[in-house]
């Protein structure tokens, strides 16, 4: 994560939002893990809506701290100097309903902290400001009904496409409310205005306006969630790609060290039967054959003491053979016997045995001599 911080620019929704704002997402906002960079788009857009929604939360602060809260200090209080009834419930619902819903999308139940960020907009709204705070419901207070707007652009950020025309058709049932049925004492300079056929376009108005400004951020919604399928499905195919893309790498890799380990095989292979007794395959350990070509070396290394063992051998079997083939040839001739001179130890056995050979002939006339 901090190699994130470091390589990604600040931004207000994203993986890496600006200082100024991240103290509020750390209580209001899921948490986005270590390897948050790493994580899918629709994990990624799902960290995103909870910013979002925890954005809306600020906004309804804010909201109260500017204008309801102030509207609320200035209306006039009961006969008995209590303070208004209405300025408690401002207060105290926002607080309310942010605290409730700033734990349920810290949890990750985004959409139900969506829901209680709307109802809590849609009262204060109606409470504050169609209401208007007074206690008479006169045509100016009524016209505010334009402020229902005020949640309904909210809702854009985060319901998805359906939910802004659920709210719309809430708000603009609500208008109907306000208007047709008295829900709320009404001023008589009010009462005097729909008896003249004002009810239409205090109606009209503001329905049309959020009918409206529902469609198009419906429109909108529509097209950014199908630009998100598009882009969720291209880096898929992207990551697959790059996948694919490391594979046919290491397994050209591979193939290429294969190649380089066998023609290796085959050269030291080669020296051996060139009569190169101490070749040998020079393979590194960690290369793909080197079990295999420290098999052969063993091999190698066997046969070629099997075969200094069994030289000394040859050469005496040799040497036997041209003697027997000196004394076949002396025997033929008639000759004394010359046997050759062969370099192996079989000289020394044989010169050893006509010694004795010798040393036995002088002694035997003695012998006879002396009556033995």
């Amino acid at each position: 994560m901090q190699q994130l911080t470091q390589s990604t620019p600040y931004s207000l929704t994203g993986l890496n939002p600006y200082p100024w704002i991240r103290w509020w997402y750390a209580l209001a906002a899921p948490a986005a893990p270590d390897n948050a960079e790493n994580l899918p788009l629709h994990a990624r857009e799902f960290l995103r809506k909870g910013k979002l929604t925890s954005l809306a939360m600020l906004i309804e602060i804010f909201l109260m701290l500017i204008a309801v809260v102030p509207a609320a200090a200035t209306s006039p209080s009961d006969q008995a100097g209590h303070l208004n009834v209405n300025l408690i419930i401002i207060i105290l619902l926002p607080v309310v309903f942010t605290t409730i819903s700033a734990f349920f999308n810290r949890a990750g139940k985004l959409l139900f902290a969506s829901v209680l960020v709307i109802i809590s907009l849609e009262v204060i709204e109606i409470t504050a400001g169609v209401a208007g705070l007074t206690s008479h419901l006169g045509v100016m207070e009524l016209l505010l009904i334009f402020i229902l707007i005020h949640p309904l652009m909210i809702s854009a950020l985060l319901f998805p496409a359906w939910g802004i025309l659920t709210v719309a058709g809430i708000n603009i049932v609500v208008a109907a409310l306000l208007v047709y049925i008295p829900l709320f004492p009404r001023a008589p300079e009010l009462v005097s205005f729909m008896e003249k056929g004002g009810s239409v376009p205090l109606f009209a108005l503001p329905a049309i306006t959020l009918l409206l400004c529902a469609f198009i951020c419906f429109i909108v919604i529509t097209s950014l969630q199908e630009s998100l399928k598009r882009a969720d499905k291209a880096e898929e195919i992207a990551k697959l790609h790059e996948i694919v893309t490391k594979q046919a790498s290491q397994e050209l890799q591979t193939k290429r060290q294969l190649e380089g380990d066998v023609r290796e095989i085959i050269a030291g292979m080669t020296r051996f039967a060139n009569g190169d007794s101490q070749a040998r395959i020079q393979l590194e350990p960690g290369c793909l054959l080197w079990s295999v070509a420290s098999s052969i070396n063993n091999m190698v290394g066997r046969f070629v003491r099997l075969r200094e063992q069994e030289q000394p051998m040859q050469q005496s079997f040799m040497a036997l053979k041209a003697y027997m083939a000196a004394i076949q040839l002396a025997k033929a001739r008639g000759v004394p016997v010359i046997l050759p001179r062969t370099g192996t130890e079989m000289d020394t056995l044989i010169e050893e045995l006509l010694t004795h050979a010798q040393g036995v002939q002088r002694t035997s006339p003695l012998q006879a001599d002396a009556g033995i």
